[in-house]
């Protein structure tokens, strides 16, 4: 058991005062950045920051001087229990003599009782049955380490944001990746020598403690281990105990024309990396198209809108309209609708499916009509409506 008073240099009898003083005195000595060359000065920091954490509130301190004083009690118990006076030992009975046995030679022994010397044969098949593992009892074989096994990289899912003109033309694109990799100079494990994390003294590994607030009892994060349950003696001097690094890496990728909105590309051995041998693990790239002012998508097809005014509705024009490469004349026919579709053929997007050739174009009319008319022109509106060859469309 820990005695938290010798940590910080104290009597059970100091008061908060002291342990306060005598906190900052060692911390200020201690701590790890005034003591760079020192691989101990971080333990020792700890083990000074978790004594302050259990002596300065009252309730864990009065717990730890029960344990205390229970620990000292059962020492005392146990000397007295060794120095009690042993009981007399009885007196070994000297063992009759054995009767002179004659051993044959080939046991090494002459049938006068005299060892021989063994011959250079002998030595030889000696030396041989003491190198065998079976013959050799005296030290038992070493159980076999077996390296850790090859663990896969973790995969990487990440999202890229392309226009209509890229899916158009394609487009080569470059990724910026920033993700946390394991460690390599720790293996994930946070500590110098890759050391397994001691259990924490103060939460007993559950991270949380209890501390009393008025009459209720709230669980919070251990102030020790931060929550993890876990202490590391040495920190890893590349991640700092975290176990992972931040990674940076750009990531150049070419999408094919006609690539569809929710596309996954896979690009292999682009994720995490893996552990002791293992592969690394894969990129996923999940294509979204950006929203585009003027054409809207429907597979390879497009769509996009234009205003007419009325004259030019009921007579019919020509206009200009722009598709994904050029500007091109569009011919209205006389009496188009509102709402009503035109298609341009071609002028889509790339066939996504592996076929040779193009989407559609389709414009959708829409028709304004004037705020305000003078009388003139409502005069003729009248007469243009009463017209007996005016057609008259009833769907």
């Amino acid at each position: 058991m820990i005695d938290y008073y010798q940590v910080l240099g104290l009597t059970p009898a100091a008061s908060a005062e002291d342990i306060k003083k005598a906190y900052r005195d060692l911390a200020l000595n201690f701590h790890p950045d005034k003591n760079p060359t020192d691989q101990n000065a971080h333990t020792h920091f700890q083990l000074i920051s978790e004594a302050y954490t259990i002596l300065s509130n009252p309730k864990t301190r009065s717990e730890f001087d029960q344990e205390r004083e229970s620990a000292k009690a059962a020492e005392q118990v146990a000397t007295t229990v060794e120095s009690l006076p042993q009981a007399k030992k009885k007196k070994k009975s000297t063992p009759a003599k054995r009767k002179s046995i004659s051993l044959p030679t080939w046991f090494g022994f002459s049938n006068r009782g005299q060892r021989r010397q063994p011959t250079r044969r002998q030595h030889r098949s000696r030396a041989r049955r003491r190198q065998q593992s079976w013959w050799n009892l005296s030290s038992p074989p070493r159980p076999v380490e077996l390296p850790p096994e090859p663990t896969e990289g973790e995969d990487l899912h990440r999202e890229i944001e392309i226009t209509i003109q890229d899916i158009a033309k394609g487009v080569r694109k470059t990724v910026p990746i920033e993700y946390e990799d394991v460690c390599h100079h720790c293996v994930g494990s946070g500590s110098q020598h890759r050391a397994e994390p001691r259990r924490c003294n103060r939460c007993d590994g559950l991270g949380t403690v209890q501390n009393l607030q008025g009459d209720y009892e709230v669980k919070e994060p251990c102030p020790s281990c931060l929550g993890k349950g876990m202490l590391i003696d040495h920190l890893c001097r590349q991640c700092f105990g975290k176990g992972a690094i931040e990674q940076k890496r750009q990531i150049a990728i070419n999408i094919q024309p006609g690539v569809q909105d929710s596309t996954i590309l896979k690009i292999a051995n682009h994720g995490k990396s893996g552990l002791h041998g293992g592969e690394n693990g894969d990129l996923y790239l999940t294509i979204r198209q950006a929203v585009d002012e003027r054409f809207s998508r429907q597979g390879d097809d497009l769509t996009c809108e234009i205003d007419l005014d009325f004259i030019d509705a009921v007579l019919g024009a020509k206009v200009k309209i722009d598709t994904l490469d050029d500007t091109l004349d569009l011919m209205v026919p006389p009496g188009v609708q509102p709402g009503q579709i035109l298609p341009v053929p071609r002028h889509g997007l790339p066939k996504s499916n592996g076929e040779v050739g193009r989407g559609d174009l389709f414009v959708k009319v829409r028709v304004l009509l004037p705020d305000e008319v003078t009388h003139r022109q409502r005069k003729l509106l009248v007469q243009f409506y009463d017209s007996p060859n005016m057609p008259i469309k009833t769907e």
